[in-house]
């Protein structure tokens, strides 16, 4: 070779082929690694995420509908309408949407409650005659409304409402919260308490709705019943006005059947008993006793009951007695 020449390297084509074969797999490798990536880490991300705010919405929607089932200005006639999440999103381009379910079951068998009270009013008229008045209540409740989903990566969670109580569950063989309220309510001294109680059923025929979207669920009030009575103030009997000089409550027993016996059980202990006596949700307490009051609680595989234990003196008492069916 000369000084200050050059000289070229050939290139023979089957060297161009393998180069394009190497390109070709380093680019298909690429791929994969994306593709599993995303199979890996992306789909399993975006669908805890749907699943999530699908339980959320509904948790939030319920809670909505419960303290609406319970306002002050409740008729008879009057018409409750909520909006209902349905149906937990696809991850695009892959799935479509998963239908879930709201139902509303008058006829379950899966939840009926009864009350029953006994209240002895000592009253005054307004010509000063002294005398005592017994009232007496009584009601009976079935039916429920509750959420249906399945999810794939997250604890499924479906929620049912009982006896105006929004309740989540969280499948088979796990404790349920009571997310409230309560339908006994015990407020104020030991001595002379205010109680009132609220007692919610369904009629009707059942409903089930199934969508990928949000449903309006109306629900009308067929029975609406109210009683409110506090010392000091006036009632009318047998046309007549009278005045409550003071109240004893004589009998309460409060009766909830079904497979939330034990969520029930452990939503008044939590409530009503502050004592340190442990409760394991998975196992049902069979007996205790409301701390400082005379009321007492048992349960017994699918039945939970709280009754009064000896007659207490009331600052007041209000009952609630409501009937809601799909409308």
């Amino acid at each position: 070779m000369k000084k200050g020449s050059f000289f070229s390297i050939s290139i023979k084509k089957n060297d161009k082929g393998v180069a394009e074969v190497v390109g070709a797999i380093l680019i298909f490798a690429v791929l994969i690694t994306l593709f599993t990536s995303f199979m890996v880490w992306y789909i399993p991300a975006q669908t805890t995420a749907n699943e999530t705010h699908y339980e959320v919405q509904n948790k939030a929607a319920l809670g909505t509908m419960v303290s609406n089932l319970h306002s002050p200005s409740i008729t008879t006639g009057s018409t409750i309408s909520s909006t209902v999440p349905l149906g937990i999103a696809g991850v695009a381009i892959f799935s479509q949407a998963t239908d879930t379910q709201f139902s509303i079951l008058p006829q379950d068998t899966g939840f009926n409650a009864s009350v029953s009270a006994v209240l002895l009013l000592n009253l005054t008229n307004t010509s000063g005659v002294i005398s005592s008045h017994f009232v007496n209540f009584s009601y009976n409740i079935t039916g429920l409304m509750g959420t249906l989903g399945s999810t794939e990566y997250i604890t499924a969670i479906n929620y049912l409402i009982e006896d105006g109580t929004l309740f989540q569950v969280y499948g088979n063989n796990q404790p349920s919260d009571s997310l409230g309220p309560l339908p006994l309510g015990i407020t104020g001294s030991a001595a002379t308490p205010s109680v009132s109680l609220v007692a919610m059923g369904i009629t009707g025929q059942s409903e089930i709705f199934s969508s990928t979207s949000s449903e309006v669920v109306n629900l009308l009030v067929n029975t609406s019943t109210f009683h409110d009575f506090s010392n000091g103030s006036i009632v009318a009997f047998s046309g007549k006005e009278y005045t409550i000089d003071n109240m004893s409550l004589h009998s309460l027993k409060y009766t909830f059947n079904g497979a939330m016996a034990n969520a029930w059980n452990y939503a008044f202990f939590s409530q009503y008993n502050s004592s340190r006596i442990p409760f394991d949700t998975l196992v049902s307490l069979s007996g205790w006793n409301f701390t400082g009051l005379p009321f007492a609680a048992s349960s017994l595989n699918t039945s939970f009951s709280i009754s009064l234990q000896k007659y207490v003196s009331l600052n007041s008492f209000n009952s609630q007695y409501l009937t809601y069916r799909g409308d």
